[in-house]
């Protein structure tokens, strides 16, 4: 299996602190160039949290103000935090579509 690139795990971690839904966000994962499966996503969101404690306050709650620092210690460049966490129209229309269909499922 691949190593997690640091832009990967920054994408996963900002858009499921932000409530993005795990299905969704492979889908901005893929727009991105990188294929994860849900096992895969959720397997890596733990051992985040496993590694780095304090993205996630006591009672479980993400820590924006912590994610947003550690985002930056990560890839060393808020313009490249900025790049890869922008939410562009592609990603809008992505997420409609995949919520759409998880309510026929």
């Amino acid at each position: 299996m691949l190593n997690w690139s640091n832009e990967e795990i920054v994408i996963t971690i900002y858009f499921l602190a932000r409530c993005i839904r795990p299905k969704s966000l492979r889908g901005l994962l893929l727009r991105r160039g990188y294929d994860r499966s849900l096992g895969a996503i959720e397997r890596k969101v733990i051992s985040t949290t496993k590694q780095y404690p304090y993205l996630k306050s006591v009672n479980g709650q993400w820590n924006l103000s912590a994610i947003d620092r550690w985002m930056n210690d990560l890839v060393r460049s808020q313009e490249s935090v900025n790049n890869l966490t922008r939410y562009s129209l592609e990603d809008a229309e992505d997420m409609v579509l995949v919520n759409c269909l998880l309510e026929v499922y």
